[in-house]
């Protein structure tokens, strides 16, 4: 089957959503169950009603935990015959809820059968109506004497009373009315032949089904009285005589309502042709929100539906919302001082904010009253306001704290005119500036001199030209600032230019910041390359040779080297990377970091002393006295010697970068040089560990190679051991086969020998013993076979079975085998059953427990108590079987050997030690416990309690 496109997915999702919205906003209790009676979804109205959250409800057993006592057995028989029907529901079954304080709501239910893809039982969907009240006041006049004609007539109901055989009892006037008869003619008629239309109709089977089920049932039906349809409302009740019924009348309801509609779908129409935004609240709901209201608030029809006045906070302005929310309030009080016209801001969904104009009107809707908005979208209009009001500021601002200069000049640049901030830009007055003292061209930076002349001389010569230039200038008190420059020419009549005005504006600061942002991303470009280096490099030199790279193509500097501290007699410094423009530097010089006087030069320094150094001027420092010539013949200016320190705080060597400009290395410079050698560092130990990590790795294969090898080893053991433990299982089984063939020929030639007429009294006893030993010998085997199996750990089938009833089968085992002792089982069991799953071992477990009870009492009437119950350990859920008898009891160290392979023997001297054991075994299989307690707590003489714990399968 194809895939579900993603537009049919968002629309099936957009259904969903729609229907779940609906389901909330209906009167109308929503339920579906699946088959095992658990709650799958439920609707707002459902945990209205209950007084439970949905939560608390969702994966609730519903006939369980919501259906009364009394109503549980009939409420599981119309569910089980609503599964088992062929799809077809069953409609006006009346049911009664448990609320949460304990209150019954009286609900009339239709069920529907809800199959899956395979049309197999998937649940039922449940619809419901709450008749609670009406209930009461149907019951109250069901409850009445049959001769309630006075306060029948005196409602205009149709009310009558039937028979089981549908012959009529009673019926008020509105009903003769209907049936056009005298009353007298009515009483003991056929209802059905009266009203033939309704014979083998819906009615018919609902007046039915609410004798036979007893169940109030109800139907909505239409009637054609002398060619006029009317609706009615039909409800039945069972009563003590039979049948009462009544139908109300709701044609005219039917008739306003469609009338509604009607008029509700014209005013649509209308409204959803508006250009105006159009909605109606009700109850602090919107009920209606047009198509120009939601495009202006930018949200879809299902978004908006059901919107409430507290989800204003998703589009009102946080400034205006109190205002909105207050106003909407005072409407819905029907207050007098509330303002039905304003405007306040928004925030729609794809966050625009726009202003609105509200007018707002109470109208009557759907028989209430309600409040009409009608929207206008003023941003526009409000966004022209802003702006000349804004423009006017912006004029009287310009006019009084003008932050720059504005200016005019002649053709040839020299000014006539200065206004603003000149003195807290320049230093210089107004005066020194016209007087040409100094200069325009004197106080710019010379760099920048020609492109200003070059501007000039283009407002000389091109009309209607303006022009923007950022350039530099000299202040009174020496320091130079950046400015930005805006020139137009002015023309005169015939288009010629004739003197130039502008503005001049102070961006040091932009141009910082300019500046600052450009290092940032720089720095960023270079600790970002050089972190994918760290991730892909296999070897030091690699990684080395690339961060020279990196420095050189995105850090812009001119050479960059890495060397590494050697720790031979010459400390030399080897080179092990570089980029940029080298020219046999390396070669022609030689680096070391020993501390001798000859080699006191910045690379050696920054090694031994484990510290940064810069140099700003190469050609001037005398710390570059021994290559510096060497450094300004390949245009280094300036440099930065950074130590690379390793994790365990050794120098391993040391970065130099070098640059052409003087001063580069400013401190945001060296804190990023070192970031990137820190980065180095990690990565120099990195490779490091990496490589003491392969080598590790190496080693462990070898031991694993080695485990192998052993691992094989055992398993050949392991299989020697299984087959000789399958050998020793086979001569066990042959052993118990061949005594088998022995006793029971015995045992048949010892019954004829006590037959025998002349078999002496004197020897019964005796004869007696020696069956006794016979049939122990049988047991013996049984339990030597079952013994085998359980240690061999035999797989068996295993089912679902009663607990209660193996222990009733168990009991009787026990009480065939001790048919000569009188044995009293006293069993207490609350829950009826308790499922387990189990093989047919478990018998023996249970019948040795109760045995073994029943052999250590030694009192003339054996009395043993047993009980099942529910028990719960480790957030395991169990079934709890315990078996207490009166005997002499087991001393505390003994409860635990009692459990081993014939642990209880010696001390105990009787049976052959292997049953308790055996019975562990099979429990544990089943993976359950077995254990003993004393059956009074802290006297071990009163008795011992044999508790059993096994899983529950549900």
């Amino acid at each position: 089957m194809a895939k579900r496109s993603k537009a049919q997915e968002d629309k099936l999702g957009l259904g969903k959503r729609q229907i779940q919205e609906y389901l909330n906003a209906s009167d109308c209790i929503f339920v579906i169950l699946s088959p095992e009676e658990r709650v799958e979804a439920v609707n707002d109205k459902v945990a209205e009603l209950l007084g439970h959250t949905k939560e608390q409800i969702l994966g609730k057993n519903w006939i369980d935990h919501f259906v009364p006592e009394h109503q549980k057995d009939v409420i599981r028989k119309h569910f089980r015959l609503t599964i088992s029907s062929e799809g077809k529901g069953i409609a006006g079954c009346e049911g009664r809820l448990l609320t949460k304080d304990g209150k019954e709501k009286i609900i009339v239910w239709q069920n529907i059968l809800v199959r899956n893809a395979e049309g197999l039982p998937a649940g039922v969907m449940c619809l419901g109506t709450d008749i609670t009240d009406e209930k009461i006041a149907r019951d109250t006049f069901e409850d009445m004497d049959l001769d309630f004609s006075k306060m029948g007539d005196s409602i205009q109901d149709c009310l009558l009373a039937l028979d089981p055989d549908f012959k009529i009892l009673y019926m008020n006037g509105p009903a003769i009315d209907r049936l056009g008869a005298q009353s007298k003619n009515l009483i003991g008629q056929y209802f059905f032949d009266l009203m033939p239309m309704l014979k083998d109709t819906i009615v018919e089977k609902t007046f039915g089904n609410t004798i036979a089920s007893g169940v109030s049932q109800r139907v909505r039906y239409d009637l054609d009285f002398s060619g006029d349809t009317l609706s009615f409302d039909i409800i039945a009740y069972p009563a003590s005589y039979g049948l009462s019924v009544i139908a109300l009348d709701i044609s005219e309801q039917e008739r306003i309502e469609k009338a509604l509609k009607e008029s509700e779908e014209k005013f649509k129409v209308i409204s959803e042709q508006s250009m105006l935004g159009i909605a109606i609240f009700q109850d602090g709901v919107a009920k209606y929100i047009n198509k120009a209201a939601r495009d202006i608030i930018e949200y879809d029809f299902e978004e908006m539906y059901q919107f409430s006045w507290k989800d204003l906070h998703k589009i009102i302005h946080p400034d205006d919302l109190s205002f909105v929310t207050e106003q909407l309030l005072k409407k819905q009080d029907g207050s007098e001082d509330v303002v039905t016209n304003y405007t306040f801001r928004i925030i729609t969904k794809n966050n625009r904010k726009k202003w609105l104009e509200l007018y707002s009107k109470t109208i009557p809707y759907l028989g209430r009253t309600a409040d009409l908005v009608t929207l206008i979208d003023i941003s526009e209009r409000k966004k022209f306001e802003d702006a000349l009001l804004e423009s006017e500021e912006k004029y009287r601002v310009f006019i009084k704290n003008f932050p720059g200069i504005a200016f005019k000049t002649q053709l040839d640049g020299s000014p006539t005119m200065l206004r603003g901030a000149l003195g807290a830009m320049l230093g210089y007055s107004e005066e020194e500036i016209l007087s040409g003292n100094p200069s325009w061209s004197e106080i710019v930076y010379p760099d920048d001199l020609e492109n200003l002349e070059s501007d000039i001389a283009r407002l000389k010569s091109e009309a209607d030209c303006t022009l923007e230039r950022e350039y530099r200038i000299r202040r009174k008190d020496g320091e130079f600032i950046w400015v930005s420059s805006i020139i137009r020419n002015i023309l005169d009549k015939d288009g010629t230019p004739i003197m130039n005005q502008g503005m001049t504006f102070d961006i040091t600061d932009k141009k910082k910041v300019d500046e600052s942002l450009r290092i940032i991303n720089r720095a960023l470009r270079i600790i970002s390359e050089f972190n994918e280096v760290m991730v892909r490099a296999k070897s030091l030199k690699e990684l080395a040779e690339k961060l020279c790279n990196i420095l050189v193509m995105t850090g812009g500097y001119r050479f960059v080297w890495i060397g590494l501290a050697r720790r031979d007699e010459e400390k030399a410094i080897r080179p092990i990377a570089y980029s940029g423009i080298e020219d046999n530097f390396l070669s022609d010089l030689h680096f070391s970091w020993s501390d001798s006087s000859e080699w006191n030069e910045p690379v050696s320094m920054a090694i031994r002393e484990g510290k940064t150094i810069v140099i700003n001027e190469l050609s001037r420092d005398p710390i570059c006295s021994s290559w510096g010539d060497e450094a300004a013949r390949r245009g280094y200016e300036s440099a930065v010697i950074i130590p690379v320190i390793a994790a365990n705080g050794k120098i391993r060597g040391a970065l130099s970068v070098f640059s052409d400009k003087l001063n580069a290395f400013d401190s945001e410079e060296v804190d990023l040089l070192s970031d990137v050698c820190e980065d180095l560092s990690f990565g120099l130990s990195s490779l490091r560990a990496q490589g003491e990590r392969l080598k590790a790795e190496r080693e462990l294969r070898k031991h694993v190679l080695e485990l192998s090898r052993m691992n094989e080893e055992l398993n050949r053991v392991a299989k020697e051991a299984s087959l000789a433990r399958g050998e020793a299982a086979t001569y066990l089984d042959l052993l118990c086969h061949d005594i088998a063939n022995y006793t029971t020929p015995v045992s048949a030639y010892l019954e004829m020998i006590r037959n025998h007429p002349d078999f002496p009294d004197s020897l019964s006893k005796s004869a007696l013993k020696v069956f006794d030993s016979l049939n122990m010998i049988e047991t013996l085997i049984s339990r030597l076979r079952m013994l085998t199996i359980a240690n061999q750990g035999t797989e068996s089938e295993m089912v679902r079975a009663d607990l209660v009833e193996a222990l009733n089968r168990a009991m009787d085992s026990v009480r065939a085998e001790y048919e000569n002792r009188e044995i009293e089982f006293e069993l207490v069991c609350p829950i009826g059953s308790a499922t387990i799953e189990a093989d047919n071992r478990i018998n023996y477990a249970l019948e040795s427990v109760l045995g073994n009870a029943v052999k250590h009492d030694p009192n003339d009437v054996v009395s043993i108590e047993v009980g099942i119950g529910e028990y719960q350990e480790q957030s395991r859920d169990y079934w709890k079987l315990t078996v207490a008898d009166h005997g002499v009891g087991i001393s505390d160290e003994m409860k635990e050997r009692v459990f081993r392979r014939f642990g209880g023997y010696w001390e105990l001297k009787r049976g052959f030690g292997i049953g308790l054991f055996l019975s562990k075994i099979i429990v544990e299989y089943h993976h359950g416990k077995i254990f003993l307690e004393n059956r009074i707590s802290g006297d071990h003489t009163k008795g011992t309690k044999a508790v059993i714990l096994l899983p529950k399968k549900t």
